[in-house]
C-alpha cells in the first residue's frame, strides 16, 4: 500500500512539473507576457494608416480641380478640425511644393536682376527662402479664414471659424500647386501666382456654397467679397516672396538663412 501511495505522489509531481514548464493549461497560456513583435506590428499599422490618410488628403487636392462639387460635398461631410486639416492636408502639400522649388533653386537657379542673370542658390539660402514662404503660406490661410468669416458676418451669415478655415485651406490649394511652375528658371513669380489664384477662385466658389452654406441670395455677394480679400492677401504674400527671391529683402532673407545655418543645413 505504501508503495502505491508513493507511486501516486510521484506521478502527481511529474504531472505538475510537466504542466508548469510546458504551459499545457489554459491558465498558464494566458499568463504569458505579450510578445514585443505585436507592439511593433501595431505601431507599423498605425504609421501605415497615418500615411494612407495623408495620401488621401493630397489626392483630394487634385480632385478639387477635376470634380469640385463632389469633392467639396465630401469635405463638408467630414467636418475636420483645423488641426487635422493643417497636419493631414496643408502641411504635406506645402512641404512638397517647397521641397521641389528649393531643389530647383539649388540645381538650376533663378533669373535675377535687369540683365536676367541666373543665380544658383546655396542649400542654406534655399532653405531660408522656402521656410519664409511656408510660414507666410500658413499665415495666409489662418488670416484669410478670419477675413472670410468677417465677410460672412457682414452678410448676416453667422459661420464658425472652422468652416471658414476649411474653405480657405482647401480653396487655396491650386495656388500652392502652381508653385511647381516656379521650378522653371525663367518662370515669373507673378505668372505662376496668376494661374494658381485663378484656379483657386474657381474652386473657392464651390467651397463657399457647400461649406459656408450661406442663404441662396447671399452666395454670390459672399463669394465676390471673400475672393477680393483673399486675392489681396495672397498678392501681399507673393509680393514679399518675389522681392525676397529677387534679393530685395536681404534682412528677412538673412534672418532665415542664419537660422538654417545654425541648424547645420
Amino acid at each position: 500500500m505504501r508503495t502505491w501511495t508513493r507511486l501516486d505522489s510521484y506521478f502527481a509531481l511529474c504531472v505538475a512539473h510537466h504542466t508548469k514548464f510546458t504551459g499545457f493549461t489554459a491558465t498558464t497560456q494566458h499568463a504569458a507576457p505579450p510578445r514585443p513583435a505585436s507592439a511593433a506590428l501595431a505601431l507599423n499599422g498605425c504609421l501605415l494608416r497615418t500615411k494612407h490618410v495623408r495620401v488621401q488628403g493630397m489626392i483630394k487636392a487634385i480632385l478639387l480641380l477635376l470634380e469640385p462639387a463632389r469633392t467639396w460635398d465630401k469635405i463638408a461631410r467630414e467636418a475636420r478640425t483645423k488641426l487635422s486639416i493643417l497636419l493631414v492636408f496643408l502641411l504635406p502639400w506645402l512641404a512638397l511644393t517647397c521641397a521641389a522649388e528649393g531643389y530647383a533653386l539649388v540645381r538650376w537657379g533663378k533669373v535675377q536682376g535687369p540683365v536676367k542673370t541666373i543665380k544658383k542658390f546655396t542649400p542654406a539660402e534655399a532653405v531660408g527662402y522656402e521656410t519664409l514662404q511656408c510660414v507666410l503660406s500658413i499665415a495666409l490661410v489662418f488670416v484669410g479664414a478670419k477675413l472670410l468669416q468677417s465677410v460672412a458676418v457682414a452678410f448676416n451669415s453667422e459661420r464658425t471659424y472652422n468652416q471658414a478655415f476649411t474653405t480657405v485651406a482647401y480653396g487655396l490649394c491650386p495656388l500652392f500647386l502652381a508653385r511647381f511652375l516656379d521650378m522653371h528658371t525663367h518662370m515669373s513669380p507673378w505668372v505662376s501666382w496668376g494661374i494658381g489664384m485663378s484656379l483657386s477662385l474657381v474652386v473657392l466658389y464651390q467651397g463657399v456654397l457647400r461649406v459656408m452654406q450661406p442663404a441662396q441670395p447671399q452666395v454670390l455677394g459672399l463669394f465676390i467679397s471673400g475672393a477680393i480679400v483673399l486675392t489681396m492677401a495672397a498678392a501681399a504674400v507673393r509680393l514679399v516672396t518675389a522681392l525676397t527671391i529677387a534679393g530685395k529683402f536681404k534682412n528677412i532673407h538673412t534672418l532665415f538663412l542664419d537660422a538654417a545655418t545654425r541648424l547645420g543645413l
